[in-house]
């Protein structure tokens, strides 16, 4: 059986996701390969940049095309610039055709992940001859072009998302192919999205994690990699960009001035700290850090991490944070209570303000929770392994029906 995994990228959070089944797949001994437009990475075997083979005739429709998908992002390009906001728009045609890749016809099936800009929707989907597994990782599939509606500027994109939606209607009309979501939440809008299209079928698959890597570490050896103090209670907070509306800094920066406590630090992992303008006597800025052993760290210096976002997906920063131990605080939102077992591994918020954080930030850290239960239940759920063999299960029966 071979896989091939579509990707536009092998670097961000969904890339990562996509990354993790890929290594999951290979220490099964499934025959898997990767293809991206974007390639970053070295230390993974098996991932391909996308280069683009042509015939005279798939040429001649690059060049038709170039003009209106020019002009697309042209557009979109003003949009974003005007009302300015961490929320992507993504168009349904680019130009790259997938199918005429020698890895698409070496493959048997097909798993598309976050395509956006990579994947023509237009050109692959009245070529495509073999089974699909389509990976969602936000809302793309079935929007008419934003990613997550919280913070997304709807009044400067109302002339294209009814178009969009409407395309992208003609095109699954009579596709069938498979729908993989990770979180309960993301499925359920998915099948309310059947419309768009009625021949799918959806299977829940959560992500999977290196458990080797993401592992608990000494709280004070941890610390002292950060030079974080010994003797205050750290809370931490984890995104790629942390000034992002929908990830909810807000909510926690309000929520620890609730809190008035004197022992009470806050570290920030990600880009864009200096936007905060935190207190530099209580905030202690980690830094943008790739390296997994150093995330475990980060993770394993704090008693409680929290993700205060207002919308997400099944968030790798959660089970990160689980597998080393530390418990999680968060919003009843997305993914997040699919993975926080309240009271076991940390505190569901039943409201999404600061008052409702604070509460459970206070709860979480007068809890005395059992990290090697934390770590074993997280292990038992996002092992590499359970998502890999969920996974070479599901694309068995797929080839098997076609």
């Amino acid at each position: 059986m071979n896989i091939l995994i579509l990707s536009t990228s092998d670097k961000g959070g969904a890339a990562n996701a996509c990354i993790r089944l890929h290594q999951g797949l290979l220490e099964q001994g499934a025959n898997s390969k990767v293809l991206v437009l974007q390639k970053t990475r070295k230390d993974v075997p098996e991932i391909h940049r996308f280069l683009e083979v042509y015939e005279p005739r798939t040429l001649l429709k690059r060049i038709k095309k170039a003009p209106r998908v020019l002009s697309f992002n042209r557009k979109r390009t003003q949009q974003m610039a005007n009302r300015p906001t961490k929320e992507m728009f993504s168009f349904f045609e680019t130009l790259h055709d997938v199918t005429k890749h020698p890895l698409y016809e070496w493959a048997d099936v097909i798993n598309i992940h976050w395509v956006a800009n990579f994947l023509d929707y237009p050109s692959f989907f009245s070529q495509n001859t073999k089974p699909i597994i389509w990976t969602l990782h936000d809302m793309l599939l079935f929007t008419g072009g934003y990613h997550y509606e919280k913070g997304f500027p709807f009044d400067a994109f109302k002339d294209l998302t009814q178009h969009h939606y409407n395309i992208k209607k003609k095109i699954f009309k009579n596709q069938d192919f498979t729908i993989s979501c990770p979180s309960i939440w993301l499925q359920n809008c998915a099948k309310d999205a059947q419309e768009l299209y009625p021949k799918a079928k959806h299977k829940l698959i959560p992500y999977g994690i290196n458990t080797a890597v993401f592992k608990p570490y000494d709280k004070a050896i941890a610390r002292s990699e950060f030079n974080l103090p010994p003797d205050k209670k750290i809370v931490l907070f984890v995104a790629a960009s942390v000034d992002g509306n929908r990830k909810g800094i807000k909510h926690l920066l309000n929520a620890l001035d609730h809190l008035e406590m004197d022992n009470l630090g806050l570290a920030v992992m990600g880009d864009n700290v200096e936007k905060l303008n935190l207190d530099n006597s209580k905030a202690f800025p980690l830094g943008f850090i790739t390296d997994p052993s150093l995330v475990s760290l980060a993770y394993s210096a704090a008693d409680v991490f929290v993700i205060p976002s207002i919308e997400d997906n099944l968030p790798n920063t959660v089970i990160e944070s689980l597998c080393c131990g530390t418990p999680v605080v968060g919003f009843n939102i997305g993914g997040i209570p699919d993975m926080v077992l309240d009271g076991k591994n940390g505190v569901i918020c039943s409201e999404i303000n600061a008052y409702s954080l604070a509460s459970g930030i206070q709860k979480a850290l007068s809890t005395n929770y059992d990290r090697i239960w934390i770590r074993q239940n997280a292990v038992e759920r996002y092992a590499l392994d359970v998502q890999a063999n969920s996974y070479i299960e599901l694309f068995e029966s797929l080839i098997k029906e076609k």
